[in-house]
């Protein structure tokens, strides 16, 4: 491998490594952004109104991530159907398999 290739390989690995977050760092990463939040609203740490303002931020979170979840798998199920309705041959039997898997039907 030439010099230049090494040096590209090293390059992108940094790159690609240096952008990752570790579950831990995310969470600490959330906590105190959370944290930061209801002291803003003058919560203060240790309070009952602080605990409920957290629990409401991570609850908050829950759902946004339910919410994205449910509409990947409507895009998903809509992209089945299409393939069911607009396919032909092997597409409208794969279709009709993942379809019912996948969305219920």
């Amino acid at each position: 491998m030439g010099k230049s290739k090494i040096i590209i390989a090293l390059f992108s690995a940094i790159i690609l490594v240096s952008g990752c977050k570790t579950a831990a760092e995310r969470r600490a990463n959330q906590h105190a952004n959370d944290s930061a939040k209801c002291s803003s609203f003058g919560f203060k740490p240790g309070s009952t109104e602080f605990a409920t303002c957290m629990m409401q931020q991570d609850t908050t979170r829950k759902q946004a991530k339910t919410m994205r979840e449910e509409m990947n798998r409507a895009a998903k199920c809509a992209e089945i159907r299409n393939t069911v309705a607009y396919g032909a041959g092997q597409g409208i039997a794969k279709g009709i398999a993942l379809g019912m898997n996948r969305c219920g039907s």
